[in-house]
Order: structure tokens, then C-alpha cells, then sequence
């Protein structure tokens, strides 16, 4: 009898132990994603507030060029362009007072007022003002050639906003096969592609391997699109490759594929971590 009621005692005790155990894991894994999950958000947020500061800069260049190019009064304005030459003219034409062109041949900004008098028109001013849109790197600027400055100029693709996103169950996943080929794993969370600025998706992960004649893929895939971008070998350590190719709306999510039996039937293949990267270029 005394054996008995030492034997339960020790079963309480390692249960209580493995209990114990569980919470704690439990409260760590929680705790882990809930700081994740917090730093998205705030990356997130990030991405918002500097689509707006783009869409303020963007608003602000179109006011530049309604007040470059377009006459606010209460006269008429009219757009001229000579066949003769590669001159541009705004013309207040309600009493001819004044005159604003530019001259694509000399790059030259042009000030003009009407001379009632002479019935002529006369320069008031003259700045040297080439207006150049590098289709390659997206690069607008007014520059002041004179004095070798930029006045204004805007460049795209040069922030670069990197939003990860980590499926809270692509994490230490032990025991998949991999006697056999084929999907051994699909994640549940998804994420959904927004494509708007967004220049590619980056996987990063992690696995191992019981046995060293087996090949693992992890993949990220598009409901759309398929297989967007994957890292593949043996076992790997923060692997990590970009894909450019995704649809708009569609939803992503991360699988684990054997492509390469191990021949011992027992041997598995175990997922580390894996991510998935949004990169975003404005």
C-alpha cells in the first residue's frame, strides 16, 4: 500500500510539473506573438503615415504646377504654343497686361508686360528654369542652371518600407514526414496583398531535417498567383529569396513541401520559423 500511495504521489508531482511547464510555454508563446503582433501594428501605422506625407507632397506639386503653368485672375487665360518654335505662352488676354512663357529650345522662363504706350510687349525677367522628367529614376526638378541648384525636385522608389509578417503557426512545426513527397503543411493565417507602392514579397526561413538525403521547400503562395517565392534544401538557416510576381487582393500564406523523399521511413523534416516580408517602395 505504501508503494502505491508513493507511486501517486510521484504521478501528482510530475503532473503538476508538466503543467506547470505547459502554462509556462503558454504564457511565453502569447507573450511573443502579442509583441509581434504589437510591432506590425505600429509598422503598419508607419506605412500609413507616409503614404499620407507622399499624397501631401504629390498634392503639393500639382499646386506648383496649376501655379506654374495656369493664370488665377479674373481675365481670361489662354495656352498658346507656336509651330515655328518650341515656345509656351500663358497670355492674360482680358486687358494684355501680362505674359508668362516658357522656351523649350533655351529652357528659359519668361516675363513679359504689355508696354500701353509702345503697344509693345517688354521683358521683365528672364531665368534659365529647364524642367526635366528622368523617366528612369522617376526624378522631376526645377533647376536653377545659373547657380547649378535644384529649386525643387522629387525622386520616387527611394524610401523603402519593409512591413513583416510573421503566420503565428509558422513556428517550431516538428515531426512532419518526409519519407514521402509532397505538402506536409499550410498555414492558416493569411495575409492580403495590397499592391498599391509594392515593389516585392521576401520569405525568410528556417528548418531541419532528421536525415541528410531529404530536400524541404517552404513556399510562399498566392491564392492567385500560386508559388510567389520559396528557399528549398536539406536544412536551412534564415534562407531567404524575393519574388516580384503577385496579384492585388489576393491572399498569402506559407507551405512546407518534401520534394525530396528521405529513404528511412521514420525520417521528418521541422519548420524553425518562417516570414513573409511585404517591401514597399515610395
Amino acid at each position: 500500500m505504501d508503494s502505491l500511495f508513493a507511486a501517486l504521489g510521484a504521478f501528482a508531482a510530475l503532473a503538476s510539473f508538466l503543467l506547470a511547464l505547459v502554462n509556462f510555454l503558454y504564457n511565453f508563446l502569447y507573450n511573443q506573438i502579442k509583441e509581434i503582433k504589437e510591432d506590425l501594428t505600429k509598422k503598419q501605422e508607419r506605412v500609413t503615415e507616409v503614404r499620407e506625407h507622399v499624397t501631401e507632397v504629390r498634392e503639393r506639386v500639382a499646386k506648383l504646377e496649376e501655379r506654374t503653368w495656369g493664370w488665377e485672375s479674373s481675365g481670361k487665360s489662354e495656352w498658346h504654343h507656336s509651330g515655328e518654335s518650341e515656345k509656351h505662352w500663358i497670355e492674360r488676354i482680358a486687358d494684355n497686361a501680362v505674359r508668362i512663357s516658357y522656351d523649350d529650345a533655351t529652357s528659359e522662363l519668361i516675363f513679359e508686360r504689355y508696354n500701353t504706350a509702345t503697344g509693345a510687349w517688354e521683358e521683365s525677367m528672364k531665368r534659365n528654369l529647364p524642367l526635366k522628367n528622368d523617366t528612369t529614376n522617376s526624378d522631376f526638378r526645377i533647376r536653377d542652371t545659373d547657380n547649378a541648384v535644384d529649386l525643387f525636385r522629387l525622386k520616387k522608389n527611394t524610401v523603402v518600407i519593409v512591413v513583416p509578417f510573421p503566420p503565428s503557426d509558422c513556428i517550431n512545426l516538428t515531426g512532419l514526414s518526409a519519407a514521402s513527397t509532397g505538402v506536409k503543411f499550410i498555414s492558416v493565417v493569411k495575409a492580403k496583398v495590397d499592391a498599391r507602392c509594392l515593389r516585392a514579397i521576401r520569405l525568410r526561413a528556417s528548418w531541419t531535417a532528421s536525415n541528410t538525403d531529404s530536400v524541404t521547400e517552404v513556399r510562399a503562395v498566392g491564392s492567385v498567383t500560386g508559388t510567389i517565392v520559396s528557399v528549398s534544401g536539406n536544412t536551412g538557416t534564415n534562407v531567404e529569396a524575393t519574388g516580384t510576381g503577385f496579384s492585388d487582393g489576393e491572399l498569402v500564406h506559407v507551405e512546407v513541401v518534401v520534394t525530396t523523399a528521405s529513404a528511412t521511413t521514420t525520417a521528418t523534416t521541422d519548420l524553425v520559423y518562417a516570414v513573409i516580408e511585404f517591401i514597399y517602395m515610395v
